[in-house]
């Protein structure tokens, strides 16, 4: 989302479950914006950082402190088969429906457990891409988690 495209208030990112945004945009964004991110992801927004360079976090405060981790480089690594299998494991999400059931009764708001049961799994292993060095941001510590890091 180009900054100013991006809301200043919290109650318009209420609709959406995550928000990508990349490390150079974010030294863009005004206050008001911030704000507004930080709201949304304090009350269960997903906030999905692509970190262009290492500068842009620690040039970036808020970013620095909403992170999980300390940004400390860059390193060349080859992912061998890591990602396919990543893929190919089964993704479970628990998720807040709100309504009605088929039957017409209301189900109360809660949790429902929806399972796709390995979307990926004919992903074929890329032995090519498998062994392509990638640069990939380097971090130490641990605040909050991590799903995928590349």
């Amino acid at each position: 989302m180009l900054s100013p495209l991006m809301p200043d208030n919290a109650i318009v990112l209420e609709g959406m479950t995550a928000l990508y945004l990349s490390s150079e945009r974010a030294t863009d964004l005004r206050a008001q914006q911030i704000d507004a991110v930080l709201a949304w992801v304090r009350t269960g927004g997903h906030l999905i950082v692509a970190i262009d360079q290492v500068g842009d976090v620690g040039a970036n405060r808020w970013l620095k402190e909403v992170l999980p981790v300390t940004v400390s480089g860059t390193t060349q690594m080859k992912p061998g088969n890591q990602l396919e299998e990543w893929l190919r494991t089964p993704v479970e999400r628990s998720v807040r429906h709100r309504g009605t059931q088929r039957s017409g009764k209301s189900n109360n708001d809660k949790d429902v457990k929806v399972t796709c049961d390995r979307p990926y799994s004919d992903t074929v292993d890329d032995i090519a891409f498998g062994a392509t060095e990638l640069s990939v941001i380097t971090t130490s510590g641990t605040r909050g988690s991590i799903e995928l890091a590349l």
